[in-house]
């Protein structure tokens, strides 16, 4: 894995619904050092839902999750980006201790940057998709 060899932390947040068929394929990956969290059950805007929907959304995916790769997450990413108090009380009473953003995000090779410089700092979050 690139990411492996440039000594670049890699972690994933999937969303169940859309890896159930193949799991497996995550497996190899955490296999080469990235780590699995939390991304929902089926990547809803959590904040069109109540308390109770969003944390079957996070639970859920925690748990799955957890049987599929050996470790429950700890950490989620709001699908969007976006979240509300629920949000976060719903990952709070899943176990899950924090929520993320990213900085920059990449799809189809072209990176697209938050900042004027357009320079990856260290420590920044850069949002890739599987497509």
């Amino acid at each position: 894995m690139l990411a492996r060899a440039a000594h670049v932390p890699v972690t994933l947040f999937l969303t169940t619904s859309t890896i159930a068929a193949d799991p497996g394929y995550f497996r190899q990956l955490q296999d080469l050092g990235a780590v699995i969290e939390d991304h929902t059950v089926s990547h809803p805007d959590l904040t069109t839902l109540g308390y109770e929907a969003q944390k079957a959304e996070l639970c859920d995916a925690a748990d799955r999750l957890g049987d599929w790769y050996g470790r429950r997450p700890l950490f989620f990413r709001p699908p969007y980006g976006e979240y509300n108090d629920d949000t976060l009380r719903a990952g709070w009473d899943c176990g899950l201790i924090a929520g993320f953003h990213w900085r920059e995000t990449v799809n189809a090779g072209v990176v697209r940057y938050q900042r004027t410089d357009h320079v990856i700092h260290a420590g920044d979050i850069i949002l890739m998709h599987f497509r």
